[in-house]
């Protein structure tokens, strides 16, 4: 079977081959009449032979700049990767200075711009649902109190 498949595929490489060399040629004719026609096959004696001209798209430029990108990219990455060995190797050469907190501010309240029957919308345009009374529900969770037209959440 796989000898049978091997000559399949030399057969149609040839076909395919042969084919495509056929249309490197190209005749020019012209009849009785100076009407002028092209053709793969010539026509009698008025034939000539057409130099084919190479129309190939030149994409050399688009490859230089694919593979500069690229490398670009490798020192990039590799830039990255030493900047944090370095950073690693400083933290572990100083324990004290690795690491430290910093408090976090509390939340700036929100101005409610509008409100429905459903809950409340901020000048940020958050969505804040109605829990009961002056609680609400922000999409992102948590409790929220509205508070003086202000919404201070927890």
């Amino acid at each position: 079977m796989k000898a049978k498949n091997k000559v399949i595929f030399l057969v149609f490489s040839l076909c395919c081959i042969s084919h495509a060399n056929a249309f490197n040629t190209v005749y020019k004719c012209v009849d009785k009449r100076g009407h002028t026609t092209y053709s793969q096959d010539p026509c009698g004696s008025t034939t000539k032979v057409v130099g084919l001209s190479d129309n190939t798209a030149d994409y050399s430029f688009e490859k230089s700049a694919i593979a500069r990108d690229k490398a670009k990219i490798a020192v990039d990455k590799a830039d990255v990767r030493a900047r944090r060995k370095r950073s690693r190797e400083a933290a572990a050469a100083n324990p004290s200075r690795g690491s430290f907190s910093i408090p976090v501010p509390p939340a700036t309240p929100s101005m409610i711009t509008s409100c429905d029957p459903g809950g409340c919308w901020d000048n940020l345009g958050n969505r804040y649902n109605s829990a009961g009374g002056s609680m609400y529900i922000p999409t992102g969770g948590g409790m929220c109190q509205s508070i003086g037209g202000m919404m201070q959440c927890h």
